[in-house]
């Protein structure tokens, strides 16, 4: 495989750590203050599967980067971690929102790329999928 696309998919996966990593905050904020409704959370928490599943596990399959790789990702920490727990810190947190809603099933068919998660990509505009991925 080439050196430097390995080397630029390392990249864009620390994005992707990166990026969910924010959202699944934002998500969380959300669903755990009782002064905010959230009647879309259970789509929120879908649709973030969607995309952990594209730009993370993807990734990590098609690569198969140890586990404990350091990895750089500032919004998760000043220092370097390993995939293991920017993968805790992103992904399984999401996994555990969805437990706390009920939802799990639902995350857990996407992020196996089940059939919810084919159902979810046909409603995703053409373009918009070309600017996720």
């Amino acid at each position: 495989m080439n050196f430097f696309r390995k080397g630029i998919e390392y990249h864009k996966l620390a994005q992707a750590f990166s990026g969910l990593y924010i959202m699944v905050n934002e998500t969380e904020t959300k669903i755990k203050n009782p002064y905010i409704e959230t009647p879309d959370a259970e789509s929120d928490l879908s649709f973030l599967a969607f995309i952990a599943r594209n730009e993370i596990l993807d990734r990590l399959d098609e690569f198969n980067w140890d586990m404990m790789s350091p990895i750089y990702i500032p919004n998760i920490s000043n220092g370097k971690i390993t995939i293991t727990f920017a993968f805790q810190q992103t992904v399984g947190r999401l996994f555990n929102l969805s437990s706390e809603l009920g939802n799990s099933d639902v995350i857990n068919e996407i992020l196996d790329r089940g059939k919810r998660y084919y159902e979810l990509e046909m409603t995703i505009p053409e373009e918009a999928r070309k600017k996720l991925f």
